[in-house]
């Protein structure tokens, strides 16, 4: 399913007043529809919106999607479509968008459409959502034509998605450019809140975008087939002259994806650092943790960087004995 859903932030300007209208059910919608159907990305619900102004897109459950790994954003209007207008500048903020974990996206167990995300993708569920600015113009001193058009969104080979559907990259985002009642009317937000009840705020997007971290995951792409269930599995990874600043446990945050829904490992997390080095224990008491589980990334706290990535030292399998096992699945740490 192809998506567009616009962050639908509607200036309406008159002589002594200015209303918005922010398009949230339409949006509800759409990450709703991904996350239970488990579709790449939504596109049934219109949008609509003008030059200038806001718009918020649902572009499914990619891996690895952010500014950095952008390389074009084009609009194309049906009125001029040999005159795509590129707007990969005007892209303000990447980031994921998760299911609260008491909801059916996490407790419907294996049979659901998020479960195929986990699947075909092998990351937990989430909805990856880029926010834009629309065009002013066509071209330099050329309005931009009303009517319908469409956003095209091309990535560098290092993003992948699920293999249930599309790549983004093959798929045209539908919008719809409505006229202006004068020239100027629509402006980009400023994306306003209230802090609690002394002032208005503009707000930064980039607080939700992911932080530098490494990403340490399985060989693993597809889980048709993977079987295999154990009671533990024990991974090193060692920060030894991998960052500016050492990590220990009180700056280094460690985040596991949760597959469980799928896989019914019901599975528990012990993480530790001791002298630069990062164990992470995942545990099944139903000796169902799949090997592809031990997926998770681990932050830097602001003003440290890393200078090259980990290294996996060792991973260790345990069945339900605590004896350790033999397992050929790889693991690699890269930074994201």
């Amino acid at each position: 399913m192809n998506s567009t859903l616009p962050y639908e932030l509607r200036n309406t300007v008159g002589s002594d007043m200015k209303k918005t209208i922010i398009g949230t059910s339409l949006f509800f919608n759409a990450v709703l529809a991904l996350l239970t159907s488990g579709c790449i990305a939504v596109s049934t619900f219109p949008t609509a919106l003008r030059p200038g102004e806001t718009a918020s897109l649902a572009v499914g459950s990619p891996d690895n999607l952010s500014l950095d790994t952008i390389t074009e954003v084009q609009f194309v209007s049906d009125a001029a479509p040999s005159t795509p207008v590129d707007i990969t500048a005007n892209v303000r903020s990447v980031f994921r968008l998760y299911a609260d974990r008491t909801s059916r996206v996490y407790t419907d167990g294996p049979g659901t459409g998020t479960n195929q995300i986990i699947r075909t993708g092998v990351h937990e569920p989430w909805v990856t959502v880029m926010v834009v600015d629309m065009p002013e113009e066509l071209s330099p001193g050329v309005k931009l034509p009303t009517g319908p058009g469409h956003i095209s969104i091309t990535t560098a080979p290092s993003v992948t998605y699920p293999t249930i559907g599309s790549d983004i990259k093959d798929k045209a985002i539908a919008v719809e450019i409505l006229p202006e009642a004068l020239a100027g009317d629509g402006i980009a937000s400023s994306l306003d809140y209230e802090f609690g009840t002394c002032c208005t705020l503009t707000g930064n997007l980039s607080l939700l975008e992911s932080t530098p971290r490494v990403l340490v995951k399985s060989d693993i792409t597809d889980a048709t087939g993977v079987v295999a269930g154990y009671a533990a599995i024990e991974l090193k990874l060692d920060f030894n002259g991998r960052t500016t600043l050492p990590v220990d446990d009180s700056n280094l945050h460690v985040v596991a994806d949760d597959m469980t829904t799928f896989t019914a490992s019901n599975r528990d997390l012990i993480t530790h650092v001791n002298n630069q080095i990062l164990t992470v224990i995942m545990i099944s008491m139903s000796q169902q943790l799949k090997p592809y589980e031990m997926r998770f990334e681990a932050a830097l706290e602001p003003g440290n960087t890393f200078t090259a990535p980990p290294i996996v030292d060792s991973v260790i399998f345990y069945n339900i004995d605590g004896n350790a096992v033999t397992d050929t699945t790889n693991y690699n740490a890269e930074i994201r």
